[in-house]
């Protein structure tokens, strides 16, 4: 479904709160806002227009039907002017496209990860939400290419009558997501979650040797493999794949433990898991991705029935 956009000022329509972002995506930054009309709290993303971003908010608009997709509630285009404390004008950028969300109150499946190492059980529900979204946007032919705790985000609810909280996990961050024409060569990707035939393509990393060689092609299989990585961390705490030392970039080792699969394997770690656990993960984690099974077979899988 293509969403329409609105050239009316949406400051008439929300408060936008500017002062305290909220997070950053791929490419603008997320705030808070309230529509006025009903007091409806939302998030708003600033993206400047450009045909890649008109882009990346139609893939997102077009998976409204999915429960486990972050769905785009409206779409604006204008240059918003604002007034500061002091009252002075503040002009925004021309051209700028203002994107309002549903508000996940949970915040990202990231820091929830970072604050606490979370059961098997949790780890099983929170996978097979993932799943559904993958499953939703490959069944469209869209691949996201960076599926990684940052873009997953958490509503958080609790039940009245049993004080048990419920979590629901919703995918969002469309920045780097295409069609699958089964000759996508961009090696977009963020470091850990990378699968090996995204990274081949960056020539950052290639031997000189092989620099001449042309790009392999890729499908959207590369997201079993960032899901794989992201349910290995649900388990271990630590990733699979992990530069040398405190930095951050990727090394020469990392490039090459991907690219032949070569994950840390934490033995005694693992034996706190069950077999399917294990087998769940590292199916997931074949270099070759024909051998990955698709999301629809996952959703299938022993560990998660």
């Amino acid at each position: 479904m293509a969403i329409a956009i609105k050239e009316s000022n949406i400051s008439e329509d929300y408060n936008i709160l500017w002062e305290k972002p909220l997070g950053c995506g791929v490419n603008g930054d997320v705030y808070k806002c309230t529509e006025i009309r009903t007091g409806q709290k939302y998030a708003l993303k600033l993206l400047p227009d450009c045909d890649a971003t008109r882009r990346e908010i139609q893939l997102q608009a077009s998976c409204f039907n999915c429960e486990h997709i972050v769905p785009i509630h409206a779409l604006y285009r204008n240059a918003l002017i604002l007034k500061n404390k002091q009252g002075v004008k503040i002009e925004k950028e021309e051209n700028s496209l203002f994107v309002v969300m549903e508000l996940m109150n949970g915040g990202e499946l990231f820091d929830h990860l970072q604050q606490k190492q979370i059961s098997e059980e949790e780890a099983k529900q929170f996978v097979k939400q993932i799943l559904k979204a993958i499953e939703f946007i490959h069944e469209g032919n869209i691949v996201h290419r960076d599926l990684k705790p940052e873009n997953i985000l958490m509503d958080v609810s609790t039940s009245e009558e049993e004080k048990a909280e419920s979590i629901t996990l919703k995918l969002a961050d469309f920045g780097y997501a295409e069609m699958d024409d089964n000759g996508l060569t961009n090696p977009l990707y963020t470091l850990y979650y990378v699968a090996p035939e995204v990274l081949s393509n960056d020539t950052r990393f290639r031997k000189e040797s092989d620099k001449a060689c042309p790009p392999m092609t890729y499908d959207k299989k590369c997201d079993i493999w960032s899901l794989g990585v992201i349910t290995y961390i649900m388990l271990m705490g630590y990733p699979p794949f992990s530069p040398d030392g405190p930095n951050i970039e990727m090394t020469s080792t990392m490039y090459q433990s991907i690219l032949s699969g070569d994950y840390y394997y934490g033995e005694m770690d693992w034996k706190k898991y069950s077999g399917d656990a294990h087998d769940f993960v590292f199916s997931l984690l074949h270099v070759n991705p024909e051998d990955r099974p698709c999301a629809k077979e996952l959703l299938l899988h022993p560990w998660l029935q």
